[in-house]
């Protein structure tokens, strides 16, 4: 079947096309670094992605395997002519691992997409056990140690210590009960007279105090023994006392009551025979 001179140019122009894009889809191999890792390392797995310029790449996520874990996602970094995709990977068994990585996608400008191959990677890993002891031989099982004997008596001297030093500790912060300053003699003011007390017109203080020197002679010789007409009189007394201090009383009735009251008092606390039963 002959073809026309359009179609062979169109043909030509789709070899040319697909060979550029076959161009740009060149990928240097994976590397890794460090150079040395051993067991438990952080290990970056990169490769370069030659892209037109406008071009962007979304490399796929990495499956963890039995021994070679990925610690995150992948990075991206714009490099000259193009993308530098890294896989952070731990590897958990030393030796030489073989790793599928996950195909990377293209994104042209005007929305045009494809994926290229991930490839294999080769993750040399050392063991953080050094060569000399990569076969460990048994060693024979140790000697049980002889306990020595316990002496009672490296405790008792402790104890025995440590009571003394307690105590001496507490003697030394024992302070003496302090004696107590004498205190200053301050001289009794005399009593003022009655008279004075009613010439400044204070009769019910006068009476106030003649009842109640009475009662507590009464309460200070309670178990001594008076005669009925002496406790008739007593009783009568401390009656008008009170009612006079209560009531307008004349100054001179409570003198005479006051005379009278100071004298049952002072029989009630020298324990006058007057007093006694006749």
């Amino acid at each position: 079947m002959k073809r026309s001179a359009p179609a062979i140019v169109c043909l030509a122009l789709t070899c040319v096309v697909a060979s550029s894009r076959r161009a740009w889809a060149q990928t240097d191999s994976w590397t890794t670094s460090p150079s040395n890792p051993t067991v438990g390392d952080t290990v970056w797995v990169s490769r370069r992605v030659s892209v037109p310029q406008g071009w962007r790449v979304r490399p796929g996520k990495l499956v963890p395997l039995e021994d070679v874990e990925p610690l995150g996602d992948a990075t991206v970094a714009l490099v000259e002519n193009g993308w530098a995709v890294s896989y952070p990977v731990v590897v958990w068994e030393p030796g030489t691992h073989d790793v599928s990585l996950p195909p990377i996608w293209r994104f042209a400008p005007d929305g045009h997409t494809d994926s290229i191959t991930g490839g294999m990677a080769r993750l040399v890993v050392q063991s953080v056990i050094p060569d000399s002891l990569k076969h460990p031989e048994p060693r024979p099982a140790l000697v049980p140690l002889r306990r020595g004997h316990e002496h009672p008596l490296p405790l008792v001297t402790g104890i025995a210590l440590g009571g003394a030093i307690v105590a001496a500790a507490v003697m030394w912060r024992r302070r003496p009960a302090r004696g107590l300053a004498p205190g200053l003699h301050v001289p009794l003011e005399p009593e003022v007279p009655d008279a004075r007390w009613l010439a400044a017109g204070e009769a019910k203080a006068v009476a106030t105090r003649a009842a109640g020197r009475l009662r507590a002679a009464l309460a200070a010789n309670a178990t001594t023994q008076v005669s009925d007409t002496w406790s008739a009189e007593i009783t009568q007394v401390l009656g008008q006392l009170e009612r006079a201090e209560f009531s307008s009383a004349s100054g001179t009735e409570i003198a005479a009551l006051s005379t009278r009251a100071r004298a049952l008092a002072k029989a009630l606390e020298t324990g006058a025979p007057a007093l006694a039963s006749p």
